[in-house]
């Protein structure tokens, strides 16, 4: 059985995430996504499957 895989990727600001992320999903040609560029301190999703379905259906979809 194939499983999706997640990996996250979290650091300080100028860290390196964007490249490390980027680099990634290219060496396993598969798609990322940035969780900072769609939320704030206010919007935090409580339950993220129900937040990637609302903002990200096709992702979610392939993913979830």
């Amino acid at each position: 059985m194939n499983y999706t895989k997640v990996v996250e990727v979290s650091g300080i600001s100028g860290a390196g995430k964007t490249i490390i992320v980027k680099q990634l999903a290219n060496e396993f040609n598969c798609p990322f996504l940035f969780f900072d560029e769609h939320t704030n301190k206010h919007t935090d999703p409580q339950d993220m499957k129900h937040w990637l379905k609302l903002n990200f259906p096709d992702f979610a979809r392939h993913t979830i």
